[in-house]
């Protein structure tokens, strides 16, 4: 007890009878400490000069990749991993070592690093059921108070399966990030690229030639009886595409009565002459909808 008490309040007494036992327990218990800690952090951190290094050198084999990571516990080569690129307002005041700190403190599962001044945090869902989350909803709270009253924006990746591809998924949350900026103005605390992914996929698209090669002649007829008739057939077949051609889910999304939905498909679909049956002509008459209301691509 003595010994301990001598630890925890950093104090010493005179080497004398059985004091001079109780300042060796103290001296080997500090120095046991110490070690816990550096061993603790080591295992914790040793992770990040790995990731980075993926980062710089996207192109390393394989196998020593699978090497190196046999050092480093809980955390494989292959997985089902998702990366946030996560950013916020005042990043002197909570540096991003602060950050990464607790965020292994208080969510052991997440894996937080720092690439070119950005702070990324890795997650592998290898034993979640759901494989494409970021945050669980018991986590959501803790991670907040991380950053305590900064306001936090997350650039959240596809689900990818080995490490090798961390490269696509730093360039996935950028574009998550600054798409979705340009999809939603007011500010956001996730920015997921399973939302931004078709107009990344266009955006691209239109480097290479113009996206009037595949409109759809299907939605050039329907826009063009909106506008003689002052509609929104164009607005709601657009709608019950996305929602998989479910008029109940329709009807949900836009907020509109399902018969008057329903009413509105079949006039649509009578209009075109088509029941968009097939695929290709469902994602043409979306592409050309997006070409003409999207903001990214305007």
């Amino acid at each position: 007890v003595v010994g301990y008490a001598l630890v925890f309040c950093c104090r010493r007494h005179p080497n004398t009878n059985y004091l001079h036992l109780m300042n060796m327990v103290c001296d080997n218990l500090q120095l046991y400490f110490q070690q816990e800690r550096f061993t603790s952090r080591s295992s914790s951190e040793i992770y990040e000069p790995v990731l980075t290094g993926i980062l710089e050198h996207p192109d390393i084999p394989e196998k020593q990749l699978e090497a190196q990571l046999g050092y480093i516990p809980d955390l494989n080569l292959k997985g089902r991993f998702v990366l946030a690129r996560i950013s916020y307002t005042d990043t002197v005041q909570l540096p991003f070592s602060f950050v990464s700190w607790n965020l292994r403190t208080s969510l052991p599962q997440l894996k937080p690093f720092v690439y070119n001044n950005t702070l990324y945090v890795l997650r592998d869902n290898m034993d979640r059921r759901d494989f494409t989350g970021f945050l669980a909803e018991n986590e959501k709270k803790i991670f907040a108070d991380v950053f305590r009253e900064h306001f936090v924006t997350c650039g959240i990746s596809l689900t990818f399966f080995s490490l090798t591809d961390l490269p696509t998924a730093v360039s996935q949350c950028r574009e998550a990030l600054r798409i979705g900026r340009i999809l939603s103005p007011d500010p956001r605390p996730i920015y997921k690229f399973e939302d931004a992914a078709i107009y990344y996929f266009l955006l691209e698209m239109k480097k290479a030639m113009p996206l009037k090669m595949i409109a759809s002649p299907y939605y050039e007829l329907l826009k063009q009886y909106d506008k003689e008739h002052n509609s929104d057939l164009c607005e709601t077949f657009f709608q019950f595409l996305l929602n998989g051609r479910n008029v109940n889910q329709t009807s949900a999304a836009i907020y509109m009565h399902r018969n008057t939905v329903l009413n509105k498909i079949k006039k649509a679909s009578a209009i075109m002459n088509n029941d968009f049956n097939d695929y290709q002509t469902q994602l043409y008459f979306i592409i050309s909808y997006l070409t003409d209301h999207s903001p990214v691509l305007n």
